[in-house]
């Protein structure tokens, strides 16, 4: 299969998609790439409109910000974090809105040369989990707990999870045109998040008189195995451009010397944690694993000492390198509380990120295999309340600690891997071309400040908000009209109902502010001639100051959830 060329992506800084060569990530002319990031699990959501936002375009914002304060990763959830949430709501069944928030996410990160490592699927929850292709296999039963692990070994369950990846690599962006598997802006595939049988008890180290559930066996690290080389032979075979990894935290199993590494290794070995079905120098070892990585839980793992979190990345570093393959955290947190305490941020959580980020530059500065860290998780300016373990960017945990470190981390990146082999570019992969609905009406650029409260940094700069349909004025511009039409001016009212009757504007908008800006001497918008977004049936109506427009005259505009779209993109 060919590979997409760099050139697809525009202002790439890396040619090619990544691989990895001498225990390295390189692009194809062996530049190297250290993934350095964040977590942000509910992309999906956001982009398909579904978790409201406090931001205007929050993808945009997100992956800026990341750009901006050297990160060039971004992991996600390419699946719901729960039932309400389901990509896939029944075998081969999937939520197109859904779908089409993950291409929005994809696109985006693309526009802003970020790269994302995404999940196929979750051990945890309802949606997309392990035990939702239990119940569609029918081998599942919550009452009966020698079901419990039938996903990783029901010959149906494996087949619909391996037909779920096909459909993932095979999907067209209906954003950009671009096949999944052909985008070199995914980095990397985790098989599924965190695989693990059913053992973990609420209380760690384990109660003396614990039962063992029949699914919590020794055996379990060799039936997820098992299943880790199925899956991963499979997804190569359908996708050969992509890194793969397992996705999980990294627990040795029960006959790893290893094992005094784990969680509470002084209780057998961490009680439970060699029994959960992840083995990870053995799992990793697997010639269709590209690359080590972990997750580091200190505080849900009842281990919250410092020298715990150094043993965990050191030993882990070591197996790592026993394997020759590079290592990334793919996954650490530290808890503020439940509520939330803020105070815990400079007592509890800095020191915690400090001393991982030193890991992380200790490494780098010795030419060590822990070549990346994604810290959990950004907060992604959704209206819900933040939990304990998000990070803003006015947090001290992201100002002082992680910024620095990122700066100092990226400049140990090599421009040029010793040993690598180049790899000549390959005819670049056209898009697949959409079939695109009516152009929109009307082109409008309208400057927009994005700026909430609450940001340390406010980016004011000019955004071109694409319009099919105008309800509102703004005073002293002109709004082009299709060839043969005359120019309405925009100090003439244009309907609201006009638009409604053409079914483009529902009652419902969402609000947000917008400031306007004049770009000429006497008031008035600049205009141009501009490219059709690529949008139909979207529509954005506006309420202009009632003084006359002057410098920073602000208004308010609603918009569809189509216009939305626009004005994300």
């Amino acid at each position: 299969m060919a590979r997409a060329a760099a050139a697809a992506v525009a202002a790439s800084s890396y040619s090619g998609f990544i691989r990895v060569s001498n225990e390295r990530f390189v692009d194809d002319a062996c530049k190297e790439f250290l993934p350095l990031g964040l977590n942000a699990w509910q992309l999906m959501e956001v982009g398909s409109g579904v978790v409201g936002s406090q931001s205007l375009d929050p993808l945009d914002d997100l992956f800026e910000l990341a750009r901006t304060n050297s990160m060039n990763t971004v992991r996600f959830f390419a699946h719901g974090i729960n039932a309400s949430y389901a990509l896939q709501t029944a075998p081969g069944v999937y939520n197109e809105t859904y779908f089409q928030g993950l291409d929005l996410a994809l696109a985006a990160a693309a526009r802003h040369d970020i790269k994302v490592i995404i999940t196929m699927g979750n051990n945890w929850g309802t949606g997309d989990a392990k035990n939702t292709y239990g119940n569609w296999s029918g081998c599942y039963n919550v009452s009966d707990a020698m079901t419990w692990e039938c996903f990783w070994v029901n010959p149906l369950a494996r087949q619909m999870y391996k037909r779920h990846m096909l459909t993932m690599v095979s999907r067209v962006n209906t954003v950009n045109g671009r096949l999944w598997r052909d985008d070199p802006t995914i980095f990397a595939i985790n098989l599924i998040n965190e695989p693990r049988c059913e053992c973990h008890p609420t209380h760690i180290p384990l109660p003396y008189n614990y039962t063992i559930l029949p699914s919590c066996q020794n055996t379990c690290p060799d039936v997820i195995s098992a299943w880790i080389n199925e899956m991963s032979a499979f997804l190569r075979s359908v996708d050969p451009n992509h890194l793969i990894s397992i996705g999980e935290e990294g627990y040795w199993g029960a006959y790893d010397p290893s094992i005094i590494w784990n969680p509470n290794a002084g209780t057998n070995g961490g009680g439970w944690v060699p029994l959960s079905g992840q083995n990870f120098t053995n799992q990793t070892a697997n010639p269709a694993i590209d690359f080590a990585s972990i997750h580091l839980w200190p505080d849900q793992w009842k281990t919250p000492s410092v020298d715990f979190s150094q043993n965990w990345i050191q030993s882990h570093m070591r197996a790592a390198a026993s394997l020759n393959k590079p290592l990334i955290l793919e996954e650490f947190g530290k808890e503020l509380g439940t509520p939330v305490v803020l105070s815990n941020i400079t007592e509890r959580r800095d020191p915690y990120f400090r001393e991982i980020y030193n890991e992380l530059l200790s490494s780098l500065r010795s030419n060590g295999i822990l070549r990346g860290t994604l810290f959990w998780e950004w907060a992604l300016d959704t209206l819900e309340q933040r939990d304990g373990l998000t990070v803003l960017a006015n947090d001290t945990t992201f100002t002082d600690i992680i910024v620095p470190a990122l700066r100092e981390a990226k400049a140990y990146a090599s421009p040029a891997v010793p040993g690598c082999q180049h790899v000549a570019p390959e005819p670049a992969v056209p898009p697949v071309q959409l079939a695109r609905p009516a152009a929109p009406l009307a082109s409008v650029p309208l400057p927009l400040c994005r700026c909430q409260s609450w940001y340390p940094s406010c980016h004011r700069r000019p955004q071109r908000l694409w319009v099919n349909s105008v309800a509102g004025v703004l005073p002293g511009a002109s709004v082009p009209q299709p060839a043969g039409q005359t120019a309405t001016p925009l100090a003439t009212q244009v309907p609201a109902t006009s638009a409604r009757a053409a079914g483009v504007l529902p009652s419902a908008v969402a609000s947000f502010s917008v400031t306007f800006t004049p770009a000429s001497p006497n008031g008035s918008l600049a205009m141009g001639s501009f490219p059709a977004a690529p949008y139909g049936g979207g529509s954005v109506r506006g309420a202009p100051p009632a003084e006359t427009a002057g410098p920073n005259a602000s208004g308010s505009v609603g918009t569809s959830s189509v216009g939305r779209r626009m004005l994300h993109d």
